[in-house]
């Protein structure tokens, strides 16, 4: 696919008022050209992707909104509050309201329904109207089985929740304060797939590849196939290319570039990132790299390994992502990037 997009390097708008100084937290890309964005606070900002104009404050959540994901038309939010709400982003009004009793961290699409989950390690699925279940742990097999109406709500997991991510639409990534796991989907069950059996670090996916910084290894997962790369260096980032390669940086000012395949992890390019580590990396919609410190973000073209553009910043940056084929910078306020 030809991609008319180039990356120039110009500021389309820096935001921050809807985050009230706040450190950003999270964006999520909307349709009709807007974003979400949430950070410390109770209210998820609705804005132009473009101007930076603010069109909608949704506004229900009594706890600290922690996380966000688009569900067909609408956008479920989960919060502190211990609850989960489905927003209608044509009227800005909540449709409908998941209530449970425990805290909310985590949220996720998988195939027809939301996968939600409490700090404890609680993991419920919603239709994102009435019906909810709470999953439940086979500890012989590591399966995760819906419980029966009315049970009492148990922790599916054994440790905290981190994260919750969907890789190729039929699994899950499941990030706790111990290990990271897989888990595919059939008939309302969750089979575990993978388990890092580590506390694992940064993690990226692409198409049916996923990457995970380990403790000195990368574990690979490339459609249903595991290998794991030996590192004896500091992973700082990963990320998985469309191509099925991924990249990792780590404490030697290094990108290095494999190959997805097994039968050639053992060799790889490398990218000189000197002056300064890569915190971040993300893949632009033309197939250059982008990767962040706390100071710039650059650009690097794929084929030629070199550096072909620097965007000075201020600032920890918290998330590097491409959000409407545009570069957003995630920091103490959003940056969008042309």
């Amino acid at each position: 696919m030809d991609y008319a997009y180039e990356l120039q390097g110009s500021v389309l708008f820096t935001d921050s008022k809807s985050n009230n100084g706040l450190h950003l937290w999270h964006v999520v890309e909307l349709p009709g050209d807007k974003i979400a964005t949430i950070s410390h606070t109770k209210v998820i900002h609705v804005l132009d992707a473009r101007t930076g104009q603010e069109h909608w404050q949704l506004q229900g959540h009594t706890g600290w909104v922690t996380a966000m994901v688009m569900c067909g038309e609408r956008l479920v939010s989960v919060s502190l509050d211990g609850t989960a709400r489905a927003w209608n982003l044509v009227t800005g009004v909540c449709e409908s309201t998941l209530c449970l009793p425990f805290p909310l961290v985590a949220v996720a699409v998988l195939r027809d329904f939301v996968v939600v989950g409490g700090m404890n390690g609680h993991l419920c699925v919603w239709d994102g109207d009435l019906e909810a279940f709470t999953f439940v742990r086979d500890h012989s097999s590591g399966t995760l089985r819906r419980a029966g109406r009315g049970s009492k709500h148990v922790p599916g997991l054994a440790d905290r929740l981190i994260a919750l991510t969907t890789v190729a639409d039929r699994t899950l990534l499941v990030q706790t304060a111990g290990c990271t796991t897989l888990y595919t989907v059939a008939n309302g069950v969750l089979f575990l797939a993978y388990d890092t059996k580590e506390k694992a670090g940064p993690f990226s996916s692409a198409n049916d590849l996923c990457v995970m910084c380990g403790q000195e290894r990368i574990h690979v997962w490339n459609a249903g196939l595991v290998s794991m790369i030996p590192y004896h260096l500091k992973l700082l980032s990963v990320c998985a290319l469309r191509d099925g390669r991924f990249a990792a940086s780590d404490e030697t000012q290094t990108i290095r570039l494999y190959k997805g395949s097994p039968r050639f992890h053992s060799a790889y390019e490398a990218i000189d990132t000197s002056p300064s580590h890569v915190l971040k990396l993300v893949q632009l919609v033309d197939g250059r790299l982008a990767g962040a410190d706390d100071f710039c973000v650059r650009v690097w073209d794929m084929q030629t390994r070199a550096c072909v553009l620097c965007v000075p910043h201020e600032g920890e940056v918290t998330d590097l992502t491409v959000i409407h084929s545009r570069l957003a910078i995630v920091a103490p306020s959003l940056t969008m990037l042309e």
